[in-house]
């Protein structure tokens, strides 16, 4: 294999083997050099994308690269570089080639099996082709452990080197990306890359997930994106574009969806149709497995669309998760203008979109010693002392889609302005309310 693989992945592969265990956020391994330097040049020039099954027909070194992913030889190297046994090489590429990234992709998990064998998918080989590409220029593959909350998401990011390679484990929760490119004017906007998955057979040793549709995690709207922020052409094709792409995986997904249950209602009409004087315990579960799941779904699409109409045609006020609401209180008692409560605050509210938390925020006055507050949210009922000063109070606290909470918060002590010889203000203050915050 020598004349194929680099000398520093033949000699180093106890160190690789570490660095795979020990990589954040995934198991992963950056190999570089990958390949021998005289057959990385020899890919580069026999490229052409996208091409997969027939990779061996670009040429040459194509040939004799092909000729050792496939050898006992190179399987066993990865086996002992990852730790998984019996790998299975694919000779179709199936999913991956020969390839060009020409604009960034978003996050998204590898599909867990093989498109038409009993194989799942255990790791992915990808390898960088393009002598002349600048780290500079962008177009990193960056794998993500939760792109979908970026305030806790961390982010390895490997530049598209020449014959540099990147490997790692395919799971349920390795989110793999591609960053925006920008090459220089003038110059092809593609980076060339050689993606190679490698199988295991299907083994009850070790929980899969089922098949399903490879999930994206689309790209956030621009952080420049603001209230009185400057509009301009480029950023508002951007933003229409990341509308659009989410709509094209809504569609994608609801497809996917029709076929899945057209065959889960096939399957229970013949085990219906099968039953001749008595339902067989097969059939009456299944049939109720599938109504249940129908019923789910109907029940979540007339939710959003209520969402959606009430959105649309401007109804009454109704907020979605993480959305301050103390501005729509509504039935209020025992709040003034200047938003000083008194000993007892009752008011209202609506959500459009399922709660789990409520934030409370405000301030204890320095006068008193110390705050005790009862807070009841329909039939919760929870307590908690504060000291003078700012506090924010973090209540675990469920409510259906446009629920109708009713609260109150009954406050311990106060103190009133005037009998402390401050102002001529004669009300009893008890605490300040800052926001009310829906999750």
């Amino acid at each position: 294999m020598r004349s194929v693989l680099a000398a520093e992945l033949l000699d180093g592969v106890d160190g690789l083997a570490r660095s795979f265990r020990a990589a954040e956020p995934f198991k992963h391994v950056v190999v570089e050099p990958l390949l021998a330097p005289e057959l990385a040049r020899g890919l580069a020039a026999e490229f052409r994308a996208p091409a997969s099954g027939e990779l061996r027909a670009l040429g040459p070194a194509f040939q004799s690269l092909d000729d050792t992913l496939r050898s006992p030889e190179f399987l066993q190297l990865l086996t002992r570089l990852t730790g998984i046994p019996r790998l299975v090489y694919d000779p179709n590429y199936d999913g991956g080639g020969a390839l060009e990234h020409r604009a960034a992709e978003a996050p998204r998990v590898e599909l867990p099996y093989h498109s038409n064998r009993k194989w799942y998918r255990c790791l992915n080989l990808i390898v960088f082709l393009d002598p002349e590409w600048q780290a500079e220029w962008g177009g990193a593959v960056a794998l993500h452990a939760e792109p979908e909350r970026p305030e806790r998401d961390r982010v390895a990011r490997v530049a598209p080197a020449f014959n540099r390679a990147l490997l790692f484990e395919v799971g349920e929760r390795s989110w793999r990306g591609v960053e925006a490119l920008a090459p220089p004017p003038g110059r092809d906007a593609a980076s060339r890359v050689l993606s190679i998955y490698f199988y295991a057979q299907e083994s009850a040793s070790r929980r899969r997930a089922p098949e399903h549709a490879a999930p994206y995690v689309e790209r956030p709207l621009p952080l420049t994106f603001t209230a009185g922020g400057r509009s301009n052409g480029e950023e508002l094709a951007t933003i229409k574009g990341l509308i659009a792409r989410r709509r094209q995986q809504l569609q994608r997904i609801v497809r996917r969806e029709e076929r899945i249950l057209d065959e889960a209602q096939h399957r229970v009409e013949e085990l219906l149709d099968s039953s001749r004087t008595r339902y067989p315990a097969a059939a009456v579960d299944a049939t109720r497995w599938l109504v249940a799941r129908l019923d789910e779904h109907l029940q979540f699409v007339y939710e959003r669309e209520l969402v959606l109409t009430a959105a649309l045609l401007g109804d009454e006020p109704a907020f979605t998760s993480g959305v301050s609401v103390v501005r729509a209180l509504r039935d209020l008692d025992g709040l003034y203008d200047d938003w000083w409560a008194g000993s007892q605050l009752r008011f209202r509210f609506s959500v459009a979109m399922p709660v789990t938390e409520v934030r409370l925020r405000g301030r204890i006055p320095a006068q008193l010693e110390e705050q005790e507050l009862r807070l009841t949210l329909d039939h919760l009922l929870v307590d908690k002392r504060f000291p003078p000063g700012d506090f924010e109070w973090v209540i675990p606290f469920s409510a259906p889609i446009r629920a109708e909470v009713v609260g109150q918060v009954v406050a311990s002590r106060s103190w009133s302005p005037k009998r402390a010889g401050v102002s001529d203000d004669v009300r009893e203050l008890a605490w300040w309310l800052e926001d009310l915050i829906v999750e």
